[in-house]
């Protein structure tokens, strides 16, 4: 979702070898171009979030850079695992973020950047994901000015699941590969790094920043 010209889902369709690659995207123009760069995708146009809440297709690998703090200009209907019907009032990132989650195999696995406010704005469905029977595992804060110039905003990384979470693994990247590669081996192996930049696990429901 969000996909842009194409360029994330290419590098990710190359690296996977997936059979089928999805873009979902709401404007023509970008689409135009995108089916140019990246034709052996399927190329989705109108609106992504109710685009993935309408899809009964399980998703093995999602991945994004959402639109931040975006507002969103309705709230979205979705259809809980308890089978209860329920409405999102959130930004348009975070909507893409649970629609998409909640598409995924039961093994399959999302990669979003999302702003920090992901897990300290009080009206944020970072404190409902349970309730959407997803998780996220873990929250990588991205070196400053990664996105710069087109944007200064803070952002994380972050890993979610179609499943409930208890522990959130948390860490610092940094523009040293070494250091990355140990706090990514850190994280598949379940273990604590030796400082904070190189991982904890803390409890989903207190995590708001690294900062904090």
């Amino acid at each position: 979702p969000w996909p842009g010209i194409g360029l994330l889902l290419g590098a990710l369709h190359q690296s996977t070898k997936a059979k089928t690659a999805l873009a979902f995207t709401q404007n023509s123009g970008v689409m135009a171009l995108g089916k140019v760069l990246l034709p052996q995708a399927e190329w989705k146009l109108g609106d992504p979030v109710q685009s993935l809440t309408d899809s009964s297709t399980e998703l093995d690998v999602v991945a994004s850079i959402l639109p931040m703090n975006m507002h969103s200009r309705q709230p979205l209907k979705l259809t809980l695992p308890s089978g209860e019907v329920t409405e999102l009032t959130d930004d348009v990132g975070n909507q893409l973020m649970v629609a998409s989650a909640m598409r995924l195999s039961p093994s399959g696995i999302a990669l979003f950047v999302v702003s920090p406010s992901v897990f300290f704005s009080q009206r944020s469905v970072f404190r409902r994901l349970k309730d959407f029977g997803i998780g996220i595992e873990a929250a990588f804060s991205l070196p400053s000015g990664t996105f710069a110039p087109v944007t200064t905003i803070p952002a994380y990384l972050v890993v979610v699941r179609r499943k409930i979470i208890s522990r959130i693994f948390v860490a610092q990247l940094s523009a040293d590969t070494n250091t990355n590669l140990q706090v990514i081996s850190n994280f598949r192996q379940g273990a604590d790094g030796g400082s904070l930049e190189l991982g904890r696990f803390v409890a989903a429901d207190t995590f708001r920043s690294i900062e904090h």
